[in-house]
């Protein structure tokens, strides 16, 4: 059986209730984490690709960006950083 199975299941003594419940809580903890700094780094790319930053850290993903995409690289980071904003939420609601 495994921890989802454990989460959903009630059938069992109240101790291992307790044990399985905290586990469960700290599992869907670590998905809200997860989510929040995978939705941050999302938003990270979305703006800066928006605003065209000269942040140091962007700069240097925009000179690597640009040998493929060339000048479309700030629509890029825009897409993906849309892209990566929704696969965070998916995380941080446990659906990944």
């Amino acid at each position: 059986m495994n921890d989802a199975d454990y989460c959903a299941t009630k059938y069992i003594s109240s101790f291992e209730v307790k044990a399985f419940e905290t586990k469960c809580q700290r599992k869907n903890i670590m998905h809200i984490l997860w989510g929040s700094l995978i939705m941050a780094a999302g938003l990270f790319l979305l703006v800066c690709g928006s605003l065209k930053s000269n942040f140091i850290i962007y700069r240097l993903l925009v000179a690597r960006s640009k040998i493929l995409w060339g000048d479309n690289v700030y629509r890029f980071h825009q897409i993906t950083g849309s892209i990566v904003i929704v696969f965070g939420a998916l995380v941080a609601l446990g659906y990944i």
